[in-house]
């Protein structure tokens, strides 16, 4: 009987460990940015300018790069919110996609990755996107802005359609809400609990006054198909598109996806 009681005991000393490990340590859990120097180059073929995002904070530096074909600005952009790894230097070149339809790309990196700096919280993420979404407000008009998530992106991107008038939204692997998601991979953990970052796109997209365009792939084992899947059946509007055996991070591989981004994009 003692036996028993102590291992159980262990047992949730050691569950409580664990929990306590995720929730001190979850930053290095969900980001795994790529820090870039101030005087770093960016080499890409399309045109591009680098600007920083007005801010009052000192301690926060909000750096993008903003693509515009031929150096001469286009009557529309693509507001671009990337994933949770690497930075600017290598998601910059996803940027051609958009360009060659004739679009201008707006990116940022976030709080501490590329050039960008500043302490992180779930608040500080959305009010960042949110300053993304107003400098691109101040440059085109309102109808002419696709806002589009790749990934942990996603999440911004449906807070921003929700806030702001933008021409469509466009989700690539999307998850039903971070913490949904976190349950996927470690159904023991109390996720809603744990973590401070629970962007809730199930949420944010009952607000949604635009067309909705969701990308997933069916092999996706980062963010399972079911999780897109499951966000589409609560949008009245939407397109739900699968790439067959498409995975986390190859989708834009496929021509069913060039074909129906083209399609999108040249309505």
């Amino acid at each position: 009987m003692y036996y028993f009681l102590y291992t159980l005991l262990a047992l949730l000393g050691l569950y409580g460990l664990v929990c306590m490990g995720v929730y001190f340590y979850q930053e290095r859990l969900i980001f795994f940015p790529e820090v870039l120097p101030a005087d770093y180059r960016f080499h890409f073929e399309e045109a591009h300018q680098e600007v920083y995002l007005e801010n009052t904070d000192a301690q926060n530096r909000l750096h993008a790069l903003w693509f515009r074909k031929n150096d001469q600005k286009s009557e529309r952009v693509v507001l671009y919110f990337h994933g949770n790894a690497a930075s600017l230097a290598s998601w910059g070149s996803v940027a051609k996609d958009f360009v060659r339809l004739g679009y201008d790309v707006l990116m940022i990196d976030y709080r501490g990755y590329g050039k960008s700096i500043g302490k992180t919280s779930q608040e500080r993420f959305l009010k960042d996107a949110q300053k993304a979404y107003e400098f691109v407000s101040k440059h085109y008009p309102q109808d002419n802005i696709t806002v589009l998530g790749r990934s942990l992106g996603t999440g911004l991107a449906c807070y921003v359609a929700s806030v702001g008038k933008v021409e469509r939204l466009i989700l690539e692997t999307p998850y039903y809400s971070f913490a949904s998601l976190v349950s996927h991979h470690a159904p023991y953990l109390p996720a809603f609990l744990l973590f401070r970052y629970n962007f809730r796109s199930d949420k944010y997209v009952l607000r949604l006054a635009c067309p909705v365009h969701i990308f997933h792939g069916t092999a996706d084992s980062t963010i399972p198909y079911t999780q897109g899947a499951r966000l589409a059946k609560i949008i009245p509007q939407v397109d739900f598109i699968t790439i067959e055996g498409g995975t986390h991070n190859n989708l834009s591989e496929y021509p069913s996806y060039q074909k129906a981004l083209t399609r999108i994009l040249k309505k």
